[in-house]
């Protein structure tokens, strides 16, 4: 192990309250904030999510459909928005809710909606500053971390979701990164009051968007891994963990039976998105004119058939689909494997500016995976949450399908890996200076 590297991993973490880094790191998230929305006006990308073809749907998709139906008195519904179809758990609930708050006051489908979601998101995005900072002090050092949060702020590869796509995408990547430095400041310590506040979290997490919980054992596991030693400390601590999530998302679990008249986790489509890129002849991506916006057939079906048996029915068509061929569906998730990570894989719809091409991704993928090799094998402190974080996320696409906008909760910690292995080539690499003679 390098110098440098020893340094980085035994030193003890940098105090967060160090006012010089904080002033870096505030003003970093005023400058990511300005220059996201400066990047939304200049490119004019907000106009792409008013009525197109599709008429307002591209508004947010589901998302902007539901926000309607909140809006407009039928409740938490109708995700197809031409289509009063009923109560529905196509999404979850968090952001089609912050969505009709914006609808209220500044109009739905309006151009002044579409600036205020953007600059929500943009929001989201520039605060992702603070858990990157946290992060990497903690476990790579400083140098790191205040790169990776200046990159995060001025590089328009990170701008691209927060100004072009109205979702939830930077919520999700502020929540999970959020969720990592929650299991650091865990695993250093911690009392009842603080795992209550975890178990709460992840149910925030968890009603925002239920994938990233791929993470939340690997994050509750790394942090009490110090009291498994104590066997019934750590299933208490667990238990009690486990119990505030599930606290905290019952009142929506007890909506979804009450207004679909049956139990479904937070969302219920996953049976349709295994459909969606799990058929014969499947180019392993989804979009295959299937999407019931996009199909008045599949719409029909959706609407005679009901959400719950429409999704069930496709679910099992996938099913069968898996049985039996189930040497095509391993090539089809390899596939996934490797366009989840080169970036060249079809959106429902792309943004044509040259700031952005699927080319442009793989190269942050490709530091990443090598920064992770190199923290692990330099023991950096959290490095296994690290390589867990960015390998278990992105299963349930491997499974379904990939797109570029997937990756982005995980991105954050991917810069971090990034910048940490340039700064171990670096030290590797440079010249080294020979003292002089004193002779």
């Amino acid at each position: 192990m390098s110098t440098a590297a020893t340094s980085i991993a035994k030193a003890p973490p940098a105090d967060p309250s160090d006012q010089r880094d904080r002033a870096l790191v505030i003003a970093a998230v005023a400058v990511a904030l300005l220059a996201r929305v400066v990047a939304m006006f200049v490119l004019g990308a907000w106009h792409l999510n008013l009525a197109d073809k599709y008429g307002n749907f591209t508004f947010g998709y589901e998302a902007g459909s539901v926000a309607y139906s909140l809006v407009s008195g039928h409740g938490f519904g109708s995700p197809f928005l031409e289509h009063l179809t009923g109560p529905t758990a196509w999404l979850a609930p968090v952001y089609p809710t912050l969505l009709a708050g914006i609808f209220l006051v500044f109009g739905a489908f309006t151009p002044a909606a579409a600036i205020a979601a953007f600059t929500m998101n943009s929001v989201f995005s520039a605060l992702i500053c603070f858990p990157i900072c946290y992060a990497g002090k903690r476990t790579m050092g400083r140098g790191v971390a205040l790169w990776a949060v200046w990159i995060w702020a001025l590089c328009p590869l990170f701008w691209r979701w927060a100004i072009t796509w109205i979702w939830e995408m930077d919520l999700s990547a502020l929540l999970f990164a959020c969720a990592f430095c929650f299991a650091l400041r865990l695993r250093a310590g911690a009392e009842r009051k603080h795992w209550i506040a975890f178990g709460a979290f992840w149910g925030l997490c968890a009603l925002s968007n239920p994938s990233l919980l791929t993470f939340s054992m690997i994050s509750a596991l790394w942090a009490a891994w110090p009291q498994l030693r104590s066997l019934r400390g750590w299933l208490r601590t667990a238990v009690l963990a486990g119990i505030v999530a599930l606290v905290t998302i019952s009142p929506w679990l007890v909506r979804n039976r009450m207004a679909l008249g049956h139990w479904s986790f937070i969302r219920d489509d996953f049976g349709f998105e295994l459909s969606l890129g799990n058929y014969h002849g499947s180019n392993a991506r989804a979009w295959s004119g299937m999407f019931p916006a996009e199909n008045p057939r599949i719409m029909r079906q959706y609407i005679s058939q009901g959400e719950a048996s429409f999704v069930a029915r496709h679910g099992a068509l996938a099913r069968q689909f898996i049985r039996q061929y189930p040497r095509e569906f391993g090539q089809l998730c390899l596939q996934r494997v490797l366009l989840f990570w080169n970036g060249y894989v079809t959106l429902n719809t792309d943004v044509n500016i040259p700031w952005w091409r699927p080319w442009m991704f793989w190269q942050l993928s490709a530091l990443a995976l090598l920064g992770a090799v190199f923290a692990l094998s330099r023991r950096v402190p959290a490095a296994w949450m690290y390589a867990l974080a960015i390998f278990v996320y992105p299963i349930p696409y491997y499974l379904t399908y990939p797109q570029l906008r997937y990756r982005h909760p995980i991105e954050p910690l991917m810069l971090l890996l990034g910048v940490y292995l340039l700064q171990q080539l670096w030290f590797e690499l440079r010249p080294r200076r020979t003292p002089r003679s004193t002779g």
